[in-house]
């Protein structure tokens, strides 16, 4: 009896020296694919996800496709409303919450389910009761299938984005703690709901390593007819009416010139409830943008763990724009029709 005891004693030691080891061993990405489809060794509190948004400016009513699924290295997390226990299956795929939605003209949500997500040769399956959704392929060729209830919501292929940037990859790593993360820039065509769909891409997977606080933010991407993309950041901390912002940027790509125009300060006001409406203002020393956007569907993420985080996903269409450089003018007649996602979180959650 004592040996057994001593003996499991020796094995818990053993399971907490290895988690420990983990927080400080984390092998460096040689590619996109390979930070992308993986699991990464999540040390307690960790958390990695990952976001595919889809926009198709060139449709009439501004068609977007959105899914978003992860784990939190928790032993159970509460995402609008239903509670995800951390569990790993026999076959290393993972328990992740996800979900997702659609606007064809009206907008479909998708509501949040406990997923098994298996990763294997560079393919993400994601099953539930009512869903099944595949992510496959090799930088830049993917391939996607997303059905809900036997019915085929969006299938869609992709291909290297013809301007912009192609993908970004940033690490923010000491010891294994800290934060990383992989942006791909893509176009795409193929079905939603059954309508033609095709446009451009924002793919992106971020791992979290550290006990960094989520913070109240801003972020948008809006995409133009003609190919052209305004990007933007503001995260901040709000007490009371105290609001201190950092690290808030933007930037405007000029499908026309080719030409990437960067901003380091950003203001994000919103306006009204039942029809939101947004003033972006972004400005460098020698340029500036102003945009004002609607609201034309909204879905809406809550989050409790320490602390609570929701945030609103606002799809929205431009109502107007204006790129300001010395004597140059750029408006929505010169862009055309601008449709995008716009994010407002809300409080604190480590």
């Amino acid at each position: 009896m004592i040996g057994r005891i001593a003996s499991r004693g020796i094995n818990d030691i053993e399971k907490r020296f290895k988690k420990i080891k983990l927080l400080f061993i984390r092998k460096e990405w040689t590619d996109v694919d390979e930070m992308f489809f993986s699991f990464e060794p999540l040390p307690m509190r960790g958390k990695e996800y990952w976001f595919l948004l889809f926009t198709s400016p060139e449709s009439k009513n501004g068609m977007q496709f959105m899914v978003t699924f992860g784990r939190y290295n928790m032993k159970k997390i509460s995402i609008n409303g239903k509670t995800i226990s951390k569990k790993q299956f026999d076959d290393n795929s993972w328990r992740c919450a996800l979900s997702a939605w659609y606007y064809n003209g009206k907008l479909n949500k998708i509501p949040t389910f406990a997923s098994k997500v298996k990763i294997e040769n560079n393919e993400i399956h994601a099953t539930g009761k009512k869903f099944d959704f595949a992510f496959s392929g090799k930088y830049p060729e993917y391939k996607l299938n997303f059905s809900e209830s036997g019915k085929e919501i969006c299938n869609l292929k992709f291909s290297e984005a013809k301007n912009d940037r192609k993908y970004l990859v940033s690490e923010y790593f000491r010891g294994g703690l800290g934060f990383g993360n992989i942006n791909l820039y893509l176009d795409f065509k193929g079905k939603l709901d059954g309508s033609d769909f095709k446009g451009r891409c924002y793919v992106q997977k971020v791992v979290i390593t550290a006990p960094i606080p989520n913070v109240p933010w801003n972020w948008g991407r809006i995409c133009f007819k003609d190919g052209s993309l305004f990007e933007f950041l503001q995260p901040y901390i709000a007490l009371t009416k105290f609001k201190r912002k950092f690290s808030e940027s933007a930037r405007f790509y000029d499908a026309k010139t080719d030409k990437v125009h960067t901003f380091d300060k950003v203001d994000v006001l919103k306006f009204g409830r039942r029809k939101t409406q947004f003033l972006v203002h972004a400005k460098s020393e020698t340029e500036e943008v102003t945009m004002m956007a609607g609201t034309c569907g909204l879905k809406k993420f809550k989050i409790g763990s320490i602390g609570a985080l929701a945030y609103d996903e606002h799809l929205v269409n431009v109502s107007s724009f204006s790129f300001e450089c010395m004597k140059k003018h750029i408006s929505l007649d010169d862009l055309g029709n601008g449709v995008g996602l716009l994010e407002d979180g809300h409080g604190y959650v480590v």
